[in-house]
């Protein structure tokens, strides 16, 4: 919010008056601000393509303190930001941008003729972006607080990197700001990438069964291994997991629900779901552990119950056949019948 906060990590929570704001000590972040800035200080600030235009959305991943900022539907910018503290958690939901401020003076909320005007001792910093009451996305003059826990409820940005997004934001856009411990994303050569991070505010202690769910959506959820996922899970630092290929299926220019998964350089198809594409009847062999329609039958690949086949199957089974196309930059697989 748009008052002084400054936060340090130690190890009890407490709170002590300093001057006209306050100093909060933390218990039991995993990751603090200093560790999560070291993990950024390599990269800088994303440049901002001039002629992109105004940003889509922006995300705000309180768990791993990560904004995401679209621009035309795509991925554009990430930056790393501060949030709110665990006593003052910043607000999940979806808003929008209602005011823009250059140079903003800090007014202290229990005394209005305490204020601090624009310059190095400005905690708002030089951008202020509101977008709910008295929360806003800011800059900070203490850059080292950047990905932690440490506001009172505002965004924080380094300074660069929020006049860098004030350039493309505007009042209006969408500002959604979620607590998403699990988050997957989906590389163009199809390698999809998962991080686990801290319950940093203890709202989801357990993400075992979303993280299934996110997999399923990349068909993935046959192919993992529980014991490695939970492992992921427990360690929960942030790091990317590297999962393995899916792609989307499509026969000929149509898109379907079906994901072609690419596990130990071998594809696998899931069969139902397949001949249900083509709109095919399928039948199952428990006998034989085959699959078969009215073009002939193959053996399955059994994952978890689920029954796949492989791409030199498709010919048998449905008079097709399939290989690992481009479309728009991002690698699909393509099929086309015989």
């Amino acid at each position: 919010m748009r008052y002084l906060l400054y936060v340090v990590m130690t190890i009890s929570l407490l709170s002590i008056s300093v001057g006209g704001g306050y100093y909060f000590a933390i218990n039991k972040i995993s990751a603090s601000a200093s560790s999560i800035n070291n993990m950024w200080s390599e990269a800088s600030a994303p440049d901002v393509d001039e002629n992109a235009g105004p940003a889509d959305r922006i995300i705000v991943n309180l768990a791993s303190r990560i904004m995401t900022v679209y621009i035309d539907g795509h991925k554009a910018y990430v930056y790393p930001v501060g949030v709110g503290t665990v006593s003052t958690p910043s607000p999940t939901g979806t808003y929008h941008i209602i005011s823009r401020e250059e140079n903003p003076i800090w007014v202290d909320p229990h005394n209005d003729d305490n204020k601090i005007p624009s310059g190095p001792h400005n905690p708002l910093g030089y951008r202020w972006l509101g977008f709910s009451g008295a929360y806003g996305i800011h800059g900070t003059n203490v850059p080292s607080s950047i990905g932690g826990y440490v506001s009172n409820g505002c965004i924080r940005m380094r300074e660069a990197d929020v006049e860098a997004l004030y350039s493309v934001a505007y009042v209006g856009m969408i500002v959604e700001i979620v607590y998403d411990r699990f988050v997957t994303e989906r590389a163009d050569d199809g390698l999809v990438i998962c991080y686990v991070y801290p319950d940093g505010y203890g709202w989801t202690p357990d993400v075992s069964e979303a993280a299934l769910k996110e997999l399923a959506e990349y068909g993935l959820a046959d192919f993992i291994d529980n014991k490695e996922l939970a492992h992921h899970i427990a360690a929960h630092d942030g790091k990317p997991w590297k999962v393995m290929k899916s792609y989307d299926v499509w026969i000929g220019e149509r898109h379907t629900n079906v994901h072609a998964v690419e596990q130990n350089e071998n594809i696998y198809i899931p069969a139902a779901a397949l001949a249900e594409a083509f709109g095919t009847d399928l039948k199952w062999d428990s006998g034989s552990h085959e699959v078969y329609t009215e073009y002939g039958r193959t053996a399955a690949v059994l994952k978890k119950g689920t029954a796949y086949v492989k791409p030199n199957d498709l010919g048998q089974l449905f008079r097709a056949q399939g290989t690992v196309d481009d479309m728009d930059g991002m690698k699909i697989y393509r099929l086309s019948q015989l």
